[in-house]
């Protein structure tokens, strides 16, 4: 018996021992683009786009969290700016939708602000990364938000090595894809064909526990077609976590106006703060509500979480709200809540790293 409680204890120590050597540089991989053509066939010229670096001090540096995590790409320190531009317009151009980058370019892609953040309680959890991007498409004639926020997580078995696919290289993946998709809604509007997208739905449902399904899920959100609502709404009550978000947030890429009643009731149900988090970014941002909606959507939220156990999920919540530039929003529903949420927006407003993004329930 004391053989086998050593030997126990011995594979035990191996194993936290394995789990909680993370390494400080990761080497990401070159994002994949779709094989969804968008329709009707391009027949327009090369239009001319020019990427821009608005991040303030804040946040100029890409990644941060419980563990360090610098990221390498070609052998090199990963400049986000430089990754986004270059494989955003290798997606719209996979896309069929011919672009070039030019200083002198027509419309701007004004990147605000992208982060990778991460964080892990203990040796055995998962290793979560938390991606998220706050961009404006600026034309002569108006300037259009739009943002992005990505959450993956995976818990390490041998090796740190695993983390990289599932929390690196397939969030940055669809950040890319998710900001073309939308550049080609604001000023494209082009689409994925109705058979591409009833095939995607046929597989989604056929395979939900599958690795890749959620990705199928967000490709129907890339797909700028209108068809793909109702699918989208279907999954965003699915059981499997990453379904559901991808299926939030597709509703938001899709510009789902008809659904906008549909995503604040989120916030009023037992979803998690995934969840609503990823809708605050579809109302404010992708669906562009005005600060009264916005405002009394956020209400719902405050009321239903004003107790102390769910602080940090408020903390989540503030945290977003920052990020997509809607200080607003929070300002105004500080009134309603209670003394000790106002404290945590307050110092989360004055200093987003206040919330040390421990989103747990």
């Amino acid at each position: 018996m004391a053989i086998r409680i050593s030997s126990l204890l011995f594979f035990s120590a191996l194993l936290m021992s394995l789990q909680g050597c993370a390494p400080s540089v990761y080497a990401v991989d070159p994002p994949d683009s779709s094989q969804y053509v968008y329709v009707p066939a391009n027949s327009q010229e090369e239009s001319r786009l020019v990427f821009s670096d608005a991040r303030t001090d804040t946040y100029t540096s890409f990644t941060s969290g419980r563990l360090p995590m610098g990221l390498t790409h070609n052998g090199a320190t990963l400049d986000p700016i430089s990754f986004v531009e270059k494989y955003t317009v290798a997606e719209l151009t996979a896309r069929g939708i011919p672009v070039t980058v030019s200083a002198d370019g027509s419309t701007e892609i004004r990147i605000n602000k992208i982060i990778m953040r991460n964080y892990r309680t203990t040796a055995f959890s998962p290793f979560t990364t938390v991606t998220m991007l706050s961009a404006d498409v600026v034309t002569p004639a108006i300037t259009t938000r739009v943002g992005s926020f990505v959450v993956r997580g995976k818990v390490p078995v041998w090796s740190f090595d695993e983390v990289i696919e599932p929390t690196m290289n397939q969030p940055l993946q669809l950040l890319v894809q998710d900001l073309a998709a939308k550049i080609n809604r604001i000023l494209y509007q082009r689409a994925t064909p109705d058979s591409a997208v009833q095939e995607l739905v046929k597989q989604v449902n056929a395979d939900p526990d599958g690795a890749l399904s959620y990705v199928k899920v967000y490709e129907l959100g890339f797909s700028n077609n209108p068809s793909a609502i109702d699918a989208l709404v279907e999954m965003t009550k699915s059981p499997h976590e990453y379904i559901r978000l991808a299926a939030i947030s597709s509703l938001g890429t899709i510009a789902a106006e008809s659904q906008v009643e549909y995503l604040i009731g989120f916030f009023k149900g037992d979803a998690n703060w995934q969840d609503k988090a990823m809708n605050i970014v579809d109302l404010v941002s992708d669906l562009n509500l005005g600060l009264q909606s916005s405002m009394n959507a956020i209400r719902s939220v405050v009321f239903v979480l004003g107790h102390r156990r769910k602080i940090r999920i408020v903390c989540g919540f503030a945290f977003v709200l920052h990020f997509q530039d809607v200080k607003e929003v929070f300002e105004a529903a500080r009134l309603v809540v209670a003394d000790l949420l106002r404290i945590v927006v307050a110092e989360v407003l004055a200093d987003p790293g206040n919330c040390r993004f421990n989103l747990g329930g």
